[in-house]
C-alpha cells in the first residue's frame, strides 16, 4: 500500500499504554508468569550482551554466530549499579509488530538443531529447560499439549531463529544444582533469539537459555551486569503476546534495511530418527574405466492395446477469493490516527476462500503488502479470511491471497 493512496496497514497493537511498567517502587503492573524470584523483589535487572553467555548458562557454548557489531556494541562490565528515576515507563509491542524483528532468508542468526542435540545429550538440562518454559502456560503446542522433553524437538521446530531490534526485558534462566534459575534480565538488540508464533521471544540462542516475559519489579530496579554503550533504560521495551498465531514474520534485515516475509518455524530433526532413504541410487565409482559391450536386441513387434479410458484428476490450481467487503473497525481508530495521521481509521478486510489443492490457508496482502494478523477459518479447502488495516475512507485496497505454496489467487479490489 502506497502512502498516496492510503495510510500504510499494519498489525497494531498498541500496548505501552496498557503496561505502563513502572519502574520505580510498587510499579508492578506487569502480570508475572512465574511469580515471585530473589531478583524480582531486590530488583535487580541483569544485563545481558548478545555475544556473551551469561552467568550460569544452559550451554557455555554459543548456538549462534557472533551478533551483527552494527546492532550490539561491545559491552563492558558495570563497577558501579545504574538506577533509574521512579518515574521511568517500559513501553512494549506486540510480537507481530511487522519489522518488531531482525532476521536473514537463511535464518543464519541461529542454530536450533544444536540447541535439539544439546539437550538431548544433556537431559538433567533438558528436563530445568522444560520445567523453566512450563512455568508460563500460555507455552504449548496448537492442539493444547504441554512441553516435556520427548516433545523438545517438535517444539523448537515450531519457534523462528529472528534477531531483536530493541533492547527487550525478559525472564532469563540459567542452569545451577540441576534446577533452573530466574534471572530478571535485558537482552542487548542486536541478540538472536528463538521466537514462538505469537511472537514471544522463547530462547536466547547465544547459550540455549529458555526465556518468559518479565517479572515487575518490586523495588526500585537496579541494572547490573555487563553495559553496552547505547543501552538507554528509557528505550528498553517487552514484547507483548500476538493475538493471533503467526504464519509469516515480517522481518527487517539488519545488514539492507529492508523488509521480507519470513514463515514461522525452524528444520529440525529428532536425535537418533532413522533416516530416510532415497529411491535414488547412488552413482558407483570403480577404479578402472569399462566400456560397455554394444548388443543388438532381436527386433520386436508391439501387440496392438487400445487403452482403458481414463478420467483426468481434478487439476490443482491456485485459490480463488471472493466477497470482499471493508468494515468499520472503530476499535483502532485512535491508533491508526495517532500513528498514520488526522483522518485515518480502522478497518477489517475479510472475504471467503475456495482452493483445489486444500492449503489456501497461506498469507494474504494488501496492495503487495503482507498482511501479518490475517485470521483464517475453514480446512484449507474453503473458508474464511480477515484481518485489520488502517486507511483513509474511500481508499482502493488490493487484495491478494497466496496459498501455502505460493499461488496466488487473482487480485480483487474493495473499497474502504
Amino acid at each position: 500500500m502506497t502512502a498516496t493512496r492510503s495510510a500504510k496497514r499494519r498489525n497494531r497493537n498498541i500496548v505501552a499504554a496498557l503496561l505502563a511498567l513502572l519502574l520505580g517502587i510498587g510499579g508492578g503492573v506487569f502480570a508475572s508468569t512465574l511469580g515471585g524470584d530473589d531478583e524480582a523483589a531486590a530488583g535487580e535487572i541483569i544485563l545481558s550482551p548478545a555475544a556473551d553467555v551469561g552467568p550460569d548458562p544452559f550451554s557455555p557454548d554459543p548456538f549462534a554466530a557472533a551478533p551483527d557489531p552494527t546492532l550490539a556494541q561491545p559491552a563492558t562490565a558495570v563497577t558501579t549499579p545504574i538506577t533509574v528515576a521512579s518515574s521511568q515507563t517500559l513501553t512494549g509491542n506486540a510480537g507481530g509488530e511487522p519489522g518488531l524483528y531482525g532476521g536473514t532468508k537463511d535464518k543464519a542468526a541461529c542454530d536450533p538443531q544444536k540447541i535439539v542435540d544439546f539437550l538431548a545429550a544433556n537431559p538433567d538440562k533438558a528436563a530445568a529447560w522444560v520445567a523453566a518454559l512450563d512455568a508460563d502456560p500460555d507455552v504449548k503446542f496448537a492442539d493444547g499439549r504441554r512441553l516435556t522433553v520427548d516433545l523438545i524437538p517438535e517444539y523448537i521446530g515450531t519457534l523462528t531463529p529472528l534477531v531483536l531490534r530493541d533492547d527487550i526485558r525478559v525472564t532469563n534462566h540459567g542452569f545451577k544444582a540441576g534446577k533452573p534459575t530466574k534471572l530478571q534480565s535485558v537482552l542487548q538488540k542486536g541478540s538472536a533469539v528463538l521466537v514462538d508464533d505469537h511472537g514471544v521471544p522463547r530462547v536466547k540462542c547465544y547459550c540455549g537459555n529458555p526465556l518468559l516475559p518479565p517479572t515487575a519489579s518490586k523495588a526500585k530496579p537496579i541494572y547490573t551486569g555487563k553495559k553496552w554503550p547505547d543501552f538507554d533504560p528509557g528505550k528498553v521495551t517487552v514484547i507483548t503476546i500476538n493475538k493471533t498465531v503467526i504464519t509469516n514474520f515480517v522481518v527487517t534485515d539488519p545488514k539492507t534495511g529492508t523488509t521480507f516475509t519470513l514463515p514461522a518455524g525452524s528444520k529440525v530433526t529428532i536425535p537418533g530418527a532413522t533416516p530416510t532413504t532415497s529411491t535414488t541410487a547412488a552413482p558407483t565409482t570403480t577404479g578402472a574405466t569399462t566400456t560397455a559391450v554394444p548388443t543388438t536386441a532381436p527386433p520386436t513387434t508391439a501387440a496392438p492395446t487400445t487403452a482403458a479410458p481414463t478420467t483426468a484428476a481434478p487439476a490443482a490450481g491456485p485459490p480463488t477469493i471472493s466477497g470482499l467487503k471493508a468494515t468499520s473497525n472503530p476499535a483502532d481508530d485512535q491508533v491508526c490516527d495517532q500513528s498514520y495521521g488526522p483522518g485515518t481509521l480502522g478497518f477489517t478486510i475479510s472475504g471467503s476462500y475456495t482452493d483445489p489443492d486444500g492449503d489456501g490457508k497461506g498469507k494474504v496482502t494488501h496492495d503487495g503488502a503482507d498482511q501479518a494478523n490475517t485470521v483464517f477459518t475453514g480446512d484449507g479447502s474453503s473458508g474464511t479470511f480477515s484481518g485489520n488495516i488502517c486507511a483513509l475512507p474511500g481508499t482502493p485496497i488490493d487484495v491478494t491471497l497466496f496459498d501455502q505454496r505460493g499461488q496466488a489467487s487473482a487480485t480483487a479490489t474493495v473499497t474502504t
